[in-house]
């Protein structure tokens, strides 16, 4: 992979971020492709071997889904070879499952007066949204409103499998979702905090 140049390449591109390795072959974020352009023509800059028999390029895209921010490349690599392409007929997709394209790994945040990189104050995930399977963005708006319990909870169950929410040593329900915004580039963003106490979940913001 490092001799095909998958090292300070972009990996993939989601929601106006860049995923890609960095020197220290660490799976690193780009917010917002400050290093790298984000461009409707950006699969032809990806990181891409399709000359190399021993990659299935199809496989690779398919395993990318499942590589977190901090995992190394050899990591990275493991879950490559475990993937496998799945052939048949498919089933059909719930209607949460055509809404939710795609959820980021979880980006953790401190406020300047937060010295401590130990702790964070709040996590922001994103989730991807499909683009063009309704008429307008007011119809999404309301499939999403129509299925917001259900995107929250699948965010939730990334959120308590990352890896580096597990280091944090946390219980979930030690979190509480504070904010939630259907932004106008078909997707929506989560907002989680540590609560004082319960509250209940908040309206979508647009």
């Amino acid at each position: 992979m490092i001799e095909h140049g998958v090292i300070n390449k972009p990996i993939c591109q989601r929601a106006g971020d860049t995923y890609y390795f960095n020197e220290n072959e660490i799976y690193s974020l780009d917010k917002k492709s400050q290093l790298f352009p984000y461009e409707k023509r950006i699969k032809f800059d990806l990181f891409n071997a399709e000359n190399e028999t021993c990659i299935n390029m199809i496989v690779w895209r398919k395993s990318v889904s499942q590589f977190e921010v901090g995992m190394t490349l050899k990591e990275c690599i493991r879950i490559f070879l475990k993937t496998q392409l799945v052939h048949g007929v498919p089933q059909a997709q719930s209607p949460v499952d055509r809404l939710v394209q795609n959820i980021t790994s979880p980006i953790y945040e401190r406020v300047p007066e937060n010295e401590n990189e130990d702790t964070f104050d709040r996590i922001r995930m994103t989730v991807c949204l499909p683009r063009y399977q309704f008429n307008s963005w007011e119809e999404l708006q309301d499939e999403v409103k129509k299925y917001q319990h259900e995107i929250y909870q699948q965010a939730i169950r990334k959120l308590e499998n990352n890896r580096v929410f597990k280091r944090y040593g946390i219980p979930i329900n030690f979190l509480i979702l504070s904010n939630v915004t259907l932004l106008r580039d078909f997707s929506m963003e989560l907002i989680f905090e540590l609560k004082g106490e319960i509250a209940p979940l908040p309206d979508m913001e647009n």
